[in-house]
């Protein structure tokens, strides 16, 4: 049996996410959503599967995806859901385009990226 001595400091818990944590994150959700459809391609390609009506290259993954953006969304306090839309709308990013998105003032919002929307997100974008 293993024994444990816990201090008053164990008991703190801290809900932030840096930017670099942020970052990885996307990044990493972005690389598995990139190989599921490389696969899906693969499978689309394939001239033994010619007769496959469904190929789903996601069954061969374990994601998590949903439950990762669902937790980020909380930490971040991301009520309107721009993670889901920077993720599922904009693919990451990559189809943001300069003036897609505004402020109630008419002021470009840059979602870019995921430093970007993570600077938002957190305020420091004026």
């Amino acid at each position: 049996m293993i024994h444990r001595v816990l201090h008053e400091t164990a008991k703190e818990f801290s809900t932030s996410v840096s930017k670099e944590e942020f970052i990885e994150i996307l990044n990493r959700l972005r690389d598995s959503s990139d190989l599921v459809s490389k696969v899906d391609e693969l499978f689309r390609n394939s001239r033994e599967n010619v007769e496959c009506d469904f190929c789903n290259g996601a069954s061969l993954q374990i994601s998590h995806e949903s439950t990762v953006v669902f937790l980020l969304r909380k930490l971040l306090k991301d009520e309107v859901e721009n993670i889901d839309y920077f993720i599922y709308e904009l693919d990451y990013g990559r189809k943001y385009e300069s003036g897609m998105i505004t402020d109630e003032n008419g002021h470009d919002i840059d979602f870019s990226s995921a430093e970007k929307l993570y600077d938002y997100l957190i305020g420091e974008v004026k």
